[in-house]
């Protein structure tokens, strides 16, 4: 099991799509709670295969978007997503260091906001993400965050075994340990500068149903189709899925009682 690849790595590979709670609906809840008026400057941080950024582009082509991402080849596959969708040059696309920090952005952003990013973050690594968010922002900048937290009667001893399963079946944790639940993380973001507007989980959330798409966001889903289609036919690539499959179906079946999504929305 601890050879196994990262399984960013495997999503990466098929231009997998929302890798986050609630899927593209959680990712259209957070744009509403962005309440962009269209000329702002705003930052994805973990921008994966550029998704989100085709949409938000797509939407609100005035917008001033940009994307940080750790991943080389995320990055990448970001770039061909944008072109294939005829949106290359529209949205810079940036390359986190090895040390984890956003080279090359100015810290006047009106808006910067992540999904499934901050959580997988160990130990002090929120806390760095926090305060390196906060640095980038212009003051009254807002930070909106989609991310999964533990449940506050989560045992540390629950939370250590299954962050330790994960990083070995996927490569990554479940979520971060030394701030396990919401209410950490609003004491986290208080001492990094920031007010907290709103801490929202599932049963305060109307999320949205589907609505049409513009003609980028049609040939986004085009994008990820095509990496479906290829995870399918491609041998290794089932065999690895079946393999993560297993995984999720059984170690992992009951997680979800340990863990809950949280939208956070903060001003700085």
């Amino acid at each position: 099991m601890t050879n196994r690849r990262d399984m960013l790595a495997y999503f990466t590979e098929v231009n997998r799509a929302y890798i986050h709670p609630f899927g593209n609906r959680g990712t259209e809840y957070l744009m509403q709670k962005m309440d962009l008026k269209g000329n702002e400057r705003v930052l994805e941080v973990g921008f994966g295969t550029g998704t989100t950024l085709v949409g938000m582009k797509a939407r609100l082509p005035g917008l001033r978007l940009e994307g940080v991402e750790a991943s080389v080849a995320m990055l990448e596959k970001a770039r061909k997503r944008l072109r294939f969708c005829g949106l290359e040059n529209k949205v810079r696309l940036h390359l986190a260091t090895r040390e984890g920090s956003w080279p090359d952005l100015s810290p006047d952003f009106d808006l910067i906001f992540s999904e499934s990013v901050f959580a997988i973050q160990e130990g002090e690594g929120l806390k760095h993400m926090a305060e390196l968010a906060g640095s980038k922002l212009k003051a009254g900048g807002r930070l909106l965050l989609n991310d999964l937290v533990w449940r506050r009667s989560t045992p540390p001893e629950v939370i250590e075994k299954i962050n330790t399963q994960g990083k070995a079946g996927f490569g990554i944790i479940q979520a971060n340990a030394l701030y396990p639940a919401a209410e950490d993380w609003i004491r986290l973001f208080e001492k990094s500068g920031f007010r907290v507007l709103a801490c929202e989980r599932p049963d305060d959330m109307r999320l949205p149903r589907h609505r049409i798409l513009t003609f980028a966001e049609f040939r986004s889903r085009v994008y990820s189709g095509l990496g479906k289609g290829i995870s399918r036919l491609n041998r290794r690539l089932r065999r690895e899925w079946r393999a993560y499959e297993a995984l999720m179906n059984g170690a992992f079946s009951g997680n979800a009682k340990y863990l809950e999504p949280v939208i956070f929305v903060l001003e700085k």
